[in-house]
């Protein structure tokens, strides 16, 4: 609301709940991550690399700063808040899932030793 200089009051308006606000404080937070081409025919590690910097990166905005702070500080587990929860989950998979691609990949093409865990 302070970054479009609107009240509170019309921010939610647009809205049915508080929860879907924070749902989409997350999509705009999270969904502007620039995740690497993994097609690309670039080292596994050069993107695994770019896609943690372009994280870390993201994490540091400001919004986004305010965004984990309420998903992994201020919002308890209640029924209430099970879609935030929901879609917490889902980014931290897809962030895992990425990762263990691209791993993976870094194993297959001799840029990791064979006899790696990558489930470890």
């Amino acid at each position: 609301a302070d970054a479009a200089g609107v009240s509170r009051g019309a921010v939610y308006g647009h809205y049915k709940n508080k929860i879907e606000v924070c749902l989409a404080m997350c999509d705009r937070a999270f969904g502007q991550i620039e995740v690497p081409d993994e097609n690309a025919r670039v080292p596994a590690l050069d993107i695994l690399l770019r896609a943690g910097m372009g994280f870390l990166r993201q994490c540091c905005e400001p919004g986004s700063v305010r965004v984990l702070e309420i998903l992994y500080l201020k919002c308890e587990r209640s029924d209430e808040n099970e879609p935030l929860l929901r879609r917490r989950e889902l980014l931290e998979k897809q962030g895992q899932r990425f990762g263990l691609r691209q791993i993976r990949r870094a194993v297959e093409r001799g840029e990791l030793p064979a006899r790696l865990d990558v489930e470890l």
